[in-house]
């Protein structure tokens, strides 16, 4: 975590944050239903959007959240 909120780590968490920041607006049409569920394990969180929104701002405090997309992304 400490390499994503200094920016250290070259091209690889530059396209983590970018694709993070997509999920975060809520584009996630490549992704299975559940599969952030899946993936991440968490019982703290009531859905995705909550998940994710608390990922960025342990990730990255000084930035706004991306904002989500009329539809959803869904």
């Amino acid at each position: 975590m400490e390499f994503a909120r200094t920016g250290r780590g070259g091209e690889r968490l530059v396209l983590f944050k970018e694709e993070l920041a997509r999920l975060v607006s809520g584009d996630r049409e490549v992704l299975r239903p559940g599969a952030i569920l899946a993936a991440a394990e968490y019982d703290a969180w009531n859905n995705d959007d909550d998940f994710l929104d608390w990922l960025w701002s342990e990730l990255y405090p000084g930035e706004p959240k991306p904002k989500r997309s009329d539809d959803g992304g869904r």
